[in-house]
């Protein structure tokens, strides 16, 4: 199970003060899985500092500030922030927080009755990431933008999971590496398709196919998954 796959990267010593950006040492294959729905979701908003280490329960943190107003999900899920009481701030530490340790937040899930519960975190440079754990499954995580509504929708995607709605299909049909960028090849529906693409802002059209098929190469912005930098201009992968 991943959570304690999680867990024990943080024991092992892969400690976070060797890993930048928001995500910390959360694994790559755990990166834009689905979790089960939950009613409602506990949120641990927590601060990523320079040197790596995830501070929470810092009520003074405008990002922990920024919580305590409840707010529910695009999708209506219901969202609680931990601000830690006493016994919190002496039982659960951050390191564990950042490690998805089972144990530590089966103990929060307990004692709040919570289904779900939520890491929201925010580095220096104010870029976000947010992992999910519901008892039973696998923890999930990705990268959510710069705010608090990013971090609330992207908790809706992972328990969403594929939700193709108007979504159009593109199909995959190769990649390469060019320099340090990964380019891809696309086959969209249209032509007129093309100029949807970068609409997410997470896409960049390098080349249309000089034929006049609708076929582009692509690169993505840095974090980001092909699949997911699709999603937000609207199409889904299809093959």
């Amino acid at each position: 199970m991943k959570p304690m796959i999680l867990g024990a990267l943080a024991l092992i010593g892969i400690t976070t003060s060797a890993i930048a950006g928001p995500e910390g040492p959360w694994p790559e294959e755990s990166r834009g899985l689905s979790v089960p729905v939950a009613d409602w979701i506990l949120v641990v908003p927590a601060e990523r500092d320079a040197s790596g280490e995830l501070r929470i329960f810092s009520r003074k943190s405008e990002w922990a500030k920024s919580w305590t107003v409840p707010k529910a999900t695009p999708s209506g899920r219901r969202t609680v922030a931990l601000m830690g009481d006493a016994e919190d701030q002496r039982e659960i530490e951050g390191w564990r927080v950042d490690g998805l340790d089972v144990q530590s937040l089966s103990r929060v899930i307990r004692k709040y009755k919570a289904p779900a519960i939520a890491v929201a975190v925010r580095d220096e440079t104010g870029e976000t990431a947010v992992a999910t754990w519901v008892p039973g499954a696998e923890a999930a995580w990705r990268f959510s933008g710069f705010s608090r509504d990013e971090v609330l929708k992207a908790i809706d995607l992972m328990m969403d999971g594929p939700d193709y709605g108007e979504k159009r299909p593109i199909y995959v049909s190769g990649q390469r590496h060019s320099g340090s960028a990964t380019e891809y090849r696309l086959d969209l529906p249209s032509i007129e398709d093309i100029e949807l693409l970068e609409t997410g802002g997470t896409l960049f059209v390098r080349s249309i196919d000089p034929s006049g098929l609708p076929r582009v190469i692509v690169t993505v912005s840095v974090g980001w998954k092909l699949k997911d930098a699709l999603a937000e201009a609207g199409f889904y992968i299809s093959n």
